[in-house]
């Protein structure tokens, strides 16, 4: 839950900043904290049960980031599961920056 909840608060701040920097690198931060929790066992429904009570854009954001996580296989050693979260980290960054570019 506490994680969770960081994920919340980080993408609430983030959302406030004009700075492309700033909301991805934030972004690829909480990214990652997603697939760690993903890659530990926690459940999909749990993640998505604590973002009750946040504003519409962060629930929407961090559903978003929930369900991609979700969309790669649980590992079962460590080096691969802190590969899963890196790349899902560099991917949300990359992503995120595409899209800002260009709006």
């Amino acid at each position: 839950m506490l994680l969770t909840t960081f994920v919340a608060v980080a993408l609430a701040a983030a959302q406030t900043t004009t700075h492309s920097y700033d909301y991805c690198a934030v972004l690829s931060l909480i990214a990652e904290k997603t697939m760690e929790q993903r890659q530990n066992g926690v459940s999909m429904a749990h993640q998505l049960d604590t973002l009750t009570g946040y504003s519409p854009n962060v629930q929407e954001t961090a559903k978003t980031l929930i369900l991609n996580a979700y969309s790669v296989q649980k590992f079962e050693t460590d080096s691969s599961k802190r590969a899963a979260v890196k790349t899902f980290g560099q991917q949300t960054m990359s992503s995120c920056y595409q899209v800002r570019v260009i709006t």
